[in-house]
């Protein structure tokens, strides 16, 4: 069986993300390591590359035990791929959010101006709720939802709610 342990970006600079992912969550890392000389060898094998470092910052990503992880690699030609929404192997994250428009005046008073324009949406799981796609300061996709449903009946975990009972679709 698998499940989800953490999520790992490639940033371009570990201090510039963890900063923005720190104001995202209102949170601080849960740890910080850097893997240099003989602790990066395994690191090394695993990745097939020779000689590096990596620095990794680690975030609970909240009302979970999923960990976000930022990686980055020092010692390699390291390519920039900034992959659209909609590019084949593009990735994003999705968040929910209490107000997509609070949360977008608060990023802003962070420095952060680049969103899509908030859109309602009229139909399919999420219909009735309101997103909105941004980027991190390396291009990673990311969304922000205020939703009141989610696919095949799941709830949706708010702050401080109970688990709400639910059917399966199936």
């Amino acid at each position: 069986m698998f499940w989800i342990d953490h999520f790992g970006i490639c940033v371009n600079d570990i201090d510039i993300s963890s900063k923005f992912y720190g104001s995202l969550f209102e949170t601080t890392p849960v740890d910080r390591v850097v893997w240099k000389g003989d602790n990066s060898v395994y690191l090394s094998k695993l990745l097939g590359v020779t000689k590096m470092e990596v620095e990794a910052v680690y975030f609970r990503l909240p009302y979970s035990n999923t960990l976000l992880e930022l990686l980055e690699y020092r010692g390699l030609d390291n390519e920039v791929d900034n992959l659209s929404a909609t590019s084949v192997g593009a990735t994003h994250l999705g968040f929910f959010v209490d107000s997509v428009e609070e949360s977008i005046k608060r990023l802003e008073s962070i420095g952060f101006e680049e969103f899509s324009e908030p859109t309602d949406i009229p139909y399919g799981p999420y219909s009735g709720g309101k997103t909105v796609y941004f980027s991190d300061p390396d291009r990673v996709n990311l969304q922000m939802m205020d939703v009141r449903s989610r696919p095949g009946r799941l709830p949706v975990l708010l702050p401080g709610a109970p688990v709400p009972q639910y059917e399966s679709a199936r």
